[in-house]
């Protein structure tokens, strides 16, 4: 083979690597921090909360479950020392249903999540923008694409085959 036909393909195959390089593997739906959940995990713990909240697992939406998680790896790399008990009793004041969602151990990660994330909306914005700048987070792009500089924090779509609304 020629060295001119073979350049065009080995630019292909660099480009596919250098791609695959900016997001998590196939089956990776989130990394934050170290802390990696799993297509597999996440579809456990949209089954566990579904059976939580006595819908059909399609009811709940998968980008809003993995955004979920994210930001409760934005409260976690704060560094608080503050335990699972101590979240779930926050959740029992502040977060209407929170006991339904820990009535499923499945759903747990879910329901800490949400605790979390009903406790970054008492925070300064300034420090959560700090944090979620400083934040490590790899993000499969059928999810959104991270944007930490943003208010949103969370574009709806970081796909290119698939819009935001089209992800369940």
């Amino acid at each position: 083979m020629k060295l001119t036909r073979l350049a065009p393909a080995l630019a292909g195959i660099a480009a596919v690597g250098l791609l695959a390089g900016c997001s998590p593997t196939g089956g990776t739906a989130l990394v934050v921090d170290g802390n990696r959940y799993t297509e597999s995990e996440v579809d456990q713990i949209i089954d566990g909360c579904a059976e939580a909240l006595q819908v059909a697992p399609d009811q709940l939406r998968r980008q809003g479950v993995v955004g979920t998680l994210l930001l409760g790896g934005l409260f976690d790399s704060f560094g608080a020392d503050i335990t699972d008990e101590e979240v779930r009793a926050a959740g029992s004041q502040q977060a209407q249903g929170s006991e339904q969602l820990f009535s499923v151990s499945d759903c747990e990660p879910l329901a800490l999540a949400n605790v979390k994330t009903s406790m970054l909306a008492q925070l300064e914005p300034q420090f959560i923008e700090e944090a979620a700048n400083n934040l490590d987070v790899q993000l499969n792009p059928r999810y959104g694409k991270w944007e930490p500089w943003t208010q949103q924090l969370l574009s709806e779509s970081g796909s290119l085959s698939l819009p935001a609304t089209d992800i369940q």
